[in-house]
């Protein structure tokens, strides 16, 4: 899934996400948009696995952008970054004050991806 939704406030937003569907092993990414700029400090994730029934698996890996200006830049000192089937994942990172994120995730080899929430919870 490669575009932009709207965030409705810090929080959790969205469900059963997907992530690219039905591309497989390639990177992809969602953007989250706020209302106006919040300071984050980090974000979980709920990776969605349906291994043995269907085509969604866990990420091999991602990270997270923030925007400034009108660059992307990776958050930094990032503290966690598992990538856990069927719960949430925490990062934890420097803080930043941002008017958007960006959740970019790099597919397994031969599968889709899921995830559910924005971006899952964005924390301050």
């Amino acid at each position: 899934m490669r575009g932009s939704a709207r965030m409705a406030k810090a929080g959790t937003a969205g469900r059963n996400c997907r992530i690219g569907w039905d591309h497989r092993g390639t990177t992809e990414w969602v953007e989250y948009q706020f209302d106006h700029a919040k300071k984050v400090s980090a974000i979980e994730v709920y990776w969605f696995d349906d291994t043995g029934r269907g085509q969604c698996r866990i990420p091999k890996s991602w990270r997270l952008l923030y925007r400034t200006a009108a660059e992307w830049k990776p958050v930094a000192n990032v503290s966690n970054q598992p990538v856990a089937r069927d719960g949430w994942n925490r990062m934890t990172f420097n803080s930043v004050d941002t008017s958007a994120l960006r959740l970019e995730v790099e597919l397994q080899s031969g599968f889709s991806g899921r995830y559910s929430g924005v971006a899952g919870k964005v924390i301050p």
